[in-house]
């Protein structure tokens, strides 16, 4: 699958590369914030997920972790073969190779996901998570959901498993409910949320000043958009039944 397929990648990868500083803020770029939100709009905004890499540094003094590129995983709707996982692997191999020939940030320092509602916060994610801070302390999973956005209101928020499951996994590899209660963890432990913060140059930020001070015009077919795609062909087939019956 894509997740056991970037979790293996991500391991080859970042074998060595985890400096043990305890970040405490995450800076993203304001260009990797847009090309999230571009890669779930192309996958079509629906139920499938949207999943990729984040490449970016790590600031020892600040003890803050900077998003500065990303880039997304194949299509989450491959199957789950040796083959589409052995071409996943392969795509994501050459993707760090080409950062790297244009001195790109390309050290791993996360992954992004969508999700709606929260509704990916499942085992899946905690396995796979799990593995990504097995090989880099600092790592990350940004999860941005799509619906509350287009509700007037950026959702991206920043995880980590919590010191306290990551002490639970060293001492035993196999979870239960039991031993959670045990060690007292809960759903509510089992995360911890980072502060994030979105940065964009002096250039932008004028830019967006500019842009402020206009005034906008109204767009009379703005829910038409394309921003709705992923429920408006579901709600033109619903007021089509309403007018037939």
């Amino acid at each position: 699958s894509t997740l056991d397929s970037q979790s293996f990648f991500f391991e080859e990868m970042a074998a060595g590369m985890s400096i043990g500083v305890p970040v405490r803020q995450i800076q993203v770029e304001g260009l990797v914030v847009l090309k999230i939100i571009q890669h779930c709009e192309q996958e079509g905004g629906g139920p499938e997920l949207a999943q990729g890499v984040l490449v970016g540094m790590i600031d020892e003094g600040a003890k803050r972790l900077e998003v500065t590129n990303c880039f997304p995983f194949p299509s989450s709707r491959i199957e789950d073969d040796d083959d589409d996982s052995a071409q996943v692997h392969e795509y994501q191999m050459e993707m760090m190779r080409l950062l790297r020939e244009v001195n790109v940030d390309h050290m791993q320092v996360g992954w992004y996901q969508s999700t709606f509602v929260r509704s990916s916060l499942n085992k899946t994610l905690v396995e796979s998570q799990l593995n990504y801070q097995k090989s880099i302390e600092e790592s990350i999973v940004l999860l941005y959901d799509p619906l509350r956005t287009r509700q007037g209101c950026l959702s991206l928020k920043a995880y980590r498993l919590s010191p306290a499951f990551m002490a639970l996994n060293k001492e035993s590899q196999e979870f239960s409910l039991e031993k959670f209660n045990k060690d007292g963890l809960s759903f509510q432990s089992l995360f911890e949320e980072v502060p994030l913060v979105i940065r964009n140059s002096h250039l932008v930020n004028t830019f967006l000043s500019e842009l402020d001070e206009q005034e906008a015009e109204e767009a009379p077919n703005d829910f038409l958009g394309l921003g709705t795609s992923a429920v408006l062909e579901k709600n033109i087939h619903l007021l089509m039944e309403g007018i037939e019956d």
